[in-house]
């Protein structure tokens, strides 16, 4: 509906202000409405997007990966089906698994730890060079594109031959938070779709604290922020002509931190205290740490003025050691734990709550005679879909100030404060969850070809959750699942007959592409080390048997690694260029990889 209405308005003001619409929007405007884009949202008009292009046009071959990836994509769901894979580490593993797998995932944490332009590896906090995710889909990209180029000659030479390989399967890469503000958004959007991406993903955590879905202390931003992000790399493939698909990832599921309460539909997840004599948590910390300050104002607090005494004792043991130049490892661990006590402590004090339920648990401990007249009412006016969530938690129906006003209508007023639980860096805590993930979804489905929430643990229950409430109201909407090498798998209660059948059933759910983020790093330590520890024992017979011999047996291309790698197709090329002169042909005759001919 938003759509149709931005290209009315367009069409509109160009007829009341006399000046007629170009072919080039009419085209754009066109090419929204096909069914690539059914469902998808701008902010902005076709003409817009016209005076941001350059005047030289061109078509990006990530294009018409984008093309061939919805397809994929639109198909598996109107089947129930999905496309799965893994993250691959190298060229190597792109071609090989293209004989399998119809889809390509390429991790950040992989190229964080393997790939950083600037060789050094590192966890993945999104602090490598913006263009190391964009150059490892190059260099996979560019190895697809090879084998396509080779196997395409063999073809033509040879009178038989298999069944070819589809090696142009569609990538799909790691984009983090963005690496910045908008403009890096669409810078980084541009090289994704020069180097080949068939779509990214881009997760509301904040730049600067982002770690790792599976990490502690994640930051996200406002849900309008991400929706910005989201809009913005659109608007970069847009002016490119690019069909990109965009993946938004929500890490609200396990998150307890947001750095702003400025947008509405966040506030019915952030913790606030409903003790009003507790000084703020930051406040606290300052104290403890920097400012020493006279504690009468937690006398109240005999726990939380221990405390800060003892951090005070072990800051002063440090100094002392300082000045001696002695070890004072053993004391700042002491220290920290001391500190992470005091935060644990101050947090028990504050009971900290999300007003909703604040309201809930006063209307259960009051004497009204009517309270479940009034639960029900509290428990309507918040849940925007009424009976979509979780006992009628809310998802994002109302903001703190609506919520307030609206208890005030049903006869209670509380003292509930969220500036108080402030961390130390200013950030909110949340209550993450499912139902947060849902709400955040929601906001960004309009901007998103697909969403993704990542999980704690895999759990049926939490996806399935998900993607009904995603589906109540955008039922068309792609959903993408990641089976993480971080869960260990074999903890969680499923029986092996549950782990097979996982991925048919989240398809059933209409999560249309699964992907084992890290099984490239994975797979790629475990040979490494397997391999290296018998060769070191049984020497030429190691690799003999468990390499060459397995590869033979398995028909896997890469046993003759001189035709794998393209000689055949750099030879025919050298030919046709000497009108076959050449005497430095490298397969000829004297090539060993005739050994391996039967």
């Amino acid at each position: 509906m938003k759509k149709n209405f931005i290209l009315t308005f367009c069409l509109f003001s160009s007829f009341i202000y006399g000046k007629e619409i170009s072919p080039e929007a009419e085209q754009i405007a066109a090419w929204w409405k096909g069914e690539r884009f059914q469902g998808i949202v701008r902010p902005y008009t076709p003409e817009k997007v016209e005076s941001l292009r350059e005047s030289l046009h061109q078509e990006y071959p990530s294009s018409q990966m984008a093309k061939k990836a919805f397809s994929l994509f639109k198909a598996a769901q109107k089947t129930g089906g999905y496309s799965h894979t893994f993250g691959a580490l190298d060229p190597v593993q792109v071609v090989e698994m293209a004989n399998y797998l119809t889809s390509v995932y390429v991790s950040g944490w992989q190229s964080s730890s393997t790939a950083s332009t600037t060789n050094e590896p590192g966890p993945d906090f999104a602090d490598y060079p913006m263009d190391t995710v964009p150059n490892k889909v190059q260099q996979l990209f560019e190895a697809q594109r090879f084998h396509d180029r080779r196997q395409n000659e063999a073809m033509s030479r040879l009178a038989s031959y298999p069944t070819p390989v589809d090696y142009l399967r569609p990538i799909i890469a790691d984009a983090d938070t963005g690496h910045g503000g908008l403009t890096a958004v669409m810078k980084l959007t541009k090289l994704f779709i020069q180097k080949g991406a068939a779509g990214i993903h881009f997760e509301d955590q904040k730049p600067g604290t982002k770690k790792c879905g599976h990490m502690s202390g994640k930051v996200l931003v406002s849900t309008q922020e991400h929706c910005d992000r989201l809009i913005a790399s659109r608007l970069q493939a847009d002016i490119m002509g690019s069909d990109l698909l965009i993946v938004a990832r929500t890490d609200a599921e396990a998150a307890n931190l947001l750095d702003t309460n400025i947008d509405y539909r966040d506030h019915a997840f952030i913790l606030g205290t409903t003790n009003p004599h507790l000084p703020p948590l930051a406040e606290v910390i300052l104290v403890a740490t920097k400012e020493r300050k006279n504690l009468s104002s937690l006398d109240s607090f005999p726990e939380l003025v221990q405390l800060i005494q003892k951090i005070w004792e072990y800051q002063d043991q440090i100094q002392t050691k300082v000045i001696r130049n002695e070890s004072t490892w053993e004391l700042e661990t002491l220290e920290k734990k001391a500190i992470q006590e005091l935060s644990s402590q101050w947090m028990q004090k504050a009971h900290l709550i999300t007003y909703y339920d604040a309201i809930v648990e006063e209307i259960r401990n009051s004497s009204a005679t009517e309270k479940q007249d009034l639960l029900a009412i509290w428990k309507k006016e918040h849940d925007p879909f009424h009976g979509d969530s979780n006992d009628h938690e809310p998802l994002n129906a109302l903001s703190l100030k609506e919520s307030a006003q609206l208890a005030k209508e049903l006869g209670f007023e509380i003292f509930w404060d969220s500036e108080a639980p402030r961390t130390f860096e200013g950030y909110y805590q949340i209550k993450g969850g499912v139902n947060m993930s849902i709400a955040r979804g929601r906001a960004f489905a309009p901007y998103a070809d697909m969403l993704w929430m990542e999980t704690a643990a895999p759990y049926l229950d939490d996806a399935e959750y998900f993607a009904k409430g995603i589906q109540k109201q955008f039922p068309e909407k792609f959903l993408a699942y990641n089976l993480s090498p971080s869960f260990n798998w074999d903890k969680f209660g499923l029986k092996d007959e549950e782990i097979a059948s996982f991925q048919d059933e989240l398809g059933k759910l209409g999560y249309v592409w699964q992907f084992i983020t890290l099984a490239g790093f994975h797979g790629d330590a475990l040979f490494a080390s397997t391999f290296a520890k018998d060769f070191a024992e049984r020497k030429m017979l190691a690799y003999v048997e468990t390499i060459q011999r397995r590869e033979r047996e398995l028909k896997v291309k890469a046993l003759t690694h001189q035709t794998w790698s393209g000689v055949e197709l750099i030879g025919s090329q050298q030919d046709a260029a000497t009108e076959n002169r050449s005497s430095t042909g490298a397969h000829g005759l004297n090539s060993t990889e005739h050994q391996f001919k039967r």
